[in-house]
């Protein structure tokens, strides 16, 4: 698959790039595509009368479509904001009049990336409403059978839960927890980030609200992605004002739906990109990608459980990536290390604090795997890793 990407041509072409679950590099196609409709149909989409307008709306709509039959969805149920927490953000800034008057409260978990629990946390800040979070086990993994109890005790008016952690790499079996919410009448938001990279998403089909980034699929960065139902869509009014979104400026009537919720220029050129990243995945086989790519997580997995320094997170189910932490060191210095040895992780606490605050380790290392990852990235991995517990931790080193 590497042939499919430019960043392995160029001066990082050596490097082991483990950090796809911040962002992944993109695909070629993409890459060309949002060039060639930059230098050739640029347009200010919507309502122009000559043919070049025609044309370049066209290829977005084209784009759309491609997106929509990856994600699954309509292109009626589509927003296109400038990333996945804009996306969060504007769902909730728009919620925000139909949770006060519900009076009820929303219920998130401690696995949640920021980006679906702090719009929550102060969406329900401003209403006064209550903010529950499920715990997590102290292994780090979400137990879906006790979000469904918790949802069925707490009668929440919105669930928000991520289909896929960005630390753990868990990969949610949502549909449950789905059904649960909507039989005490709760709307259900769904973190797709990681899932979208790493799983179909077919069991989110009767989700409410989806969120996602282009860029941890492969796309451009700049264009996210937030998919709404019918039923979400007439509770949410927009939350900013301008071009494309009006029927009647002067009587203040909005665009019916997700017209409504898309004021000013959209960035058609990163449409197009994500469009044709989306084309390009389905078309090699998607499916057959996700399955390699798990196998070697699991060859990654028995690499590090190999190490005795090495202290894995384990949970049920994990997809894509794997966070550990090493005996005795920090993470910035084993990413240091690494990264000495060519070798590209995330470090920290991956924008998961209150995830960090119920697990025995207050930060992790991440190693996260791509579809153009390789046995090589897994054995150059494993044994810097090796190297390090050898060089710094046998001999007795620590710097925690």
């Amino acid at each position: 698959m590497r042939q499919h990407f430019k960043f392995f041509e160029g001066p990082f072409a050596a490097s082991c790039y483990l950090d796809s679950a911040a962002t992944t590099q993109p695909l070629t196609v993409s890459l060309d595509a949002a060039y060639d409709w930059s230098a050739k149909h640029q347009i200010n989409i919507g309502r122009a009368a000559y043919q070049l307008a025609y044309i370049g709306e066209q290829e977005v709509q084209k784009a759309k479509q491609s997106i929509a039959s990856f994600l699954g969805c309509s292109v009626q149920s589509l927003v296109f904001p400038q990333n996945a927490t804009m996306g969060a953000n504007l769902l909730a800034y728009g919620l925000e009049a139909w949770v006060k008057k519900t009076g009820k409260g929303i219920l998130t978990t401690d696995l949640e990336h920021h980006s679906n629990y702090l719009p929550w946390q102060q969406l329900a800040h401003r209403v006064g409403c209550s903010f529950d979070v499920v715990p997590v086990e102290k292994s780090g993994a979400l137990d879906e059978s006790r979000v469904c109890e918790w949802i069925r005790q707490k009668h929440p008016n919105l669930v928000a839960i991520t289909a896929h952690s960005n630390v753990t790499g868990q990969r949610m079996q949502v549909e449950n927890i789905i059904d649960a919410a909507h039989d005490v009448g709760a709307f259900v938001v769904v973190d797709a980030c990681q899932a979208a990279a790493h799983s179909k998403m077919t069991d989110l089909a009767k989700a409410d609200a989806i969120f996602g980034s282009a860029h941890k699929i492969y796309g451009p960065q700049g264009v996210g992605f937030l998919v709404l139902s019918e039923p979400l869509q007439e509770c949410v009014p927009p939350a900013f004002f301008g071009g494309g979104m009006v029927a009647d400026g002067t009587l203040g009537r909005w665009l019916p739906g997700v017209e409504g919720l898309s004021a000013g220029t959209q960035n058609a050129a990163g449409i197009v990109g994500f469009g044709a990243a989306c084309a390009f995945l389905q078309k090699v086989g998607w499916g057959k990608l996700l399955e390699e790519e798990q196998c070697l997580l699991e060859k990654m997995c028995d690499r590090l459980d190999a190490l005795e320094s090495v202290q894995r997170l384990k949970v049920p189910n994990a997809r894509g990536l794997v966070s550990f932490s090493v005996k005795g060191w920090h993470s910035h210095d084993v990413g240091s290390y690494l990264d000495s040895c060519g070798i590209a992780v995330r470090v920290g606490s991956h924008c998961a604090h209150p995830l960090f605050e119920s697990l025995p380790i207050t930060q992790s290392v991440r190693a996260s795997l791509g579809v153009y990852s390789t046995m090589e990235d897994v054995l150059r991995l494993s044994e810097a890793l090796e190297a390090f517990e050898k060089k710094f931790v046998r001999k007795g080193g620590s710097h925690v």
